[in-house]
């Protein structure tokens, strides 16, 4: 019985400590953008960026054309319409 428990606060422990990471990693790459805003401009700072952090989005009309749209997270580019990638192991937008 304590063999579950343990194997459960084990994997919550593991998650939390790689969403802070994740979350450190994030805050980095804003503090660099907004520096490089501050030295070059907006669009130098925009044309530096990585893009490694993307969120996906959708547009269109709903229920009748919708796409999916992927935004950069750091500096808010456009990076044009994302694609489902399909494999054995499940599907994914990219």
């Amino acid at each position: 019985m304590w063999y579950v428990f343990g194997f459960i606060v084990l994997v919550i422990v593991i998650a939390v400590m790689r969403s802070n990471r994740q979350r450190a990693r994030y805050e980095e790459a804003r503090r660099e953008y907004y520096k490089n805003i501050d030295a070059h401009g907006m669009e130098a700072a925009r044309s530096q960026c990585k893009h490694e952090f993307t969120q996906f989005g959708q547009t269109g009309i709903p229920g009748v054309v919708t796409m999916t749209t992927k935004w950069c997270r750091v500096c808010g580019a456009d990076l044009g319409p994302a694609k489902l990638k399909e494999s054995i192991f499940g599907n994914h937008w990219e």
